[in-house]
């Protein structure tokens, strides 16, 4: 009974079920009103959570239209998590699909730089990190298999726009000529105090982090990063960005970097 009800409620929340209308037909309230209560309350929350995740995005289009969008994007595609940390995934695909917002082709890549900024601010923070004398104690015979993690504290992100032009702007609040033709590659860092750094990097170091990223070996890194192999593990170490090494042969094994 209890589970048909919670049910109901959902629905009726979304839009989508009107069963429990009658349920309230009783209550001082009329039913209509009772739903009209809960969903408003609904959308309400879920919409201050949208535009807490998507601060740069609400920027960029206003307050009101965004109030407009996060609604339909909330009565589309609703939330059926617990935690409202996790709800927004996807909305720069729905932005996407707005034809308003057609004059804003790097909308989208905006929506995944916040949405990235907050994932990396939830991240833990590592004081396990890839030294040199780590690098030196993998075996030169295994280098090749060998797996370097990218610190877990950091996340990438690669747009075909300007994203961290544009970014940088609006938190300065500045209107300037950007041209959308530019790629941009970006690192996302969690600092002790919880905020996360943006850093532009070079499309090189992107690819290599990209590469340990995605769990790959080092003998399979392209061949323009294994020309560059040393320099690219220089940068990496001195700037603490990766946090330990496994072997692609045992990667559910990592080893412990303060070997």
């Amino acid at each position: 009974m209890l589970k048909q009800l919670q049910q109901e409620f959902s629905g009726s929340l979304n839009q989508t079920d009107t069963s429990l209308e009658s349920r309230l037909a009783n209550i001082a309230l009329s039913a209509e009103d009772s739903i009209q209560i809960y969903q408003n309350n609904y959308v309400l929350s879920l919409s201050e959570a949208l535009s807490a995740s998507y601060p740069t995005v609400q920027k960029l289009v206003g307050e009101e239209y965004f109030k407009f969008v996060a609604k339909n994007f909330i009565l589309q595609h609703g939330h059926n998590q617990g935690d409202l940390n996790l709800f927004g995934l996807g909305f720069n695909q729905f932005l996407q699909q707005q034809d308003a917002l057609s004059t804003l082709p790097y909308l989208a890549d905006i929506a995944l730089l916040d949405w990235q900024i907050e994932q990396t601010a939830g991240q833990p923070l590592t004081n396990q990190l890839f030294t040199v004398e780590v690098l030196q104690s993998i075996p030169a015979e295994q280098l090749g298999d060998a797996v370097l993690h990218l610190a877990p504290h950091q996340s990438l992100l690669a747009s075909q726009y300007p994203v961290f032009s544009i970014y940088q702007m609006v938190q300065a609040n500045q209107v300037e000529a950007i041209e959308l033709d530019e790629q941009d590659f970006v690192l996302f860092t969690k600092q002790a105090n919880f905020e996360v750094q943006l850093e532009q990097i070079s499309p090189l170091s992107y690819a290599f982090l990209s590469h340990c990223q995605q769990l790959r070996p080092l003998g399979e890194l392209p061949q323009h990063c294994l020309a560059e192999l040393e320099t690219l593990l220089g940068e990496s170490i001195q700037l603490q960005r990766l946090s330990h090494f496994s072997f692609a042969s045992e990667i559910g094994e990592s080893n412990d970097a303060t070997l």
